[in-house]
């Protein structure tokens, strides 16, 4: 058989069975989407502690009433995965951007520990010339 003939085959083929192939088509790209859509899910939800403090997440955590010796606060969990040199706060900000951010937020943890600027309000981040990002 010619390599034209095979072509001419292959035509004929699909031809008779084009709706047969849209509908496969379609059903390969939602359910392709619909994995991506529950990978992307998955990674905004993922639970932000470090692997290597998850076996002592429940030790790490102090209560209200008990003090730490030789400090005058209470830290909890995150002020015990904050980044070395960085203080904590309800809000986050790239010291080269101009956006800030809730803590929670999934845009502020693609901040790099480097760059991360910490408030307490949001007074003071509008303070220091910082805007609300708006997808949070």
């Amino acid at each position: 058989m010619s390599i034209p003939a095979f072509v001419e085959k292959i035509k004929t083929w699909a031809g008779e069975r084009r709706t047969t192939l849209i509908f496969i088509g379609i059903l390969t790209l939602v359910a392709i989407s619909s994995f991506y859509l529950g990978y992307i899910a998955r990674l905004e939800t993922s639970d932000s502690t470090p692997e290597a403090l998850k076996p002592f997440e429940n030790s790490l955590s102090v209560s209200e009433g008990d003090q730490v010796a030789g400090a005058g606060n209470t830290p909890t969990l995150s002020d015990l995965t904050t980044p070395l040199g960085a203080s904590s706060g309800s809000f986050i900000a790239s010291k080269n951007g101009t956006k800030y951010y809730p803590v929670a937020c999934a845009s502020a943890k693609r901040i790099k520990d480097a760059n991360k600027v910490f408030f307490t309000t949001a007074k003071d981040a509008e303070k220091e010339g910082y805007t609300l990002a708006s997808g949070c």
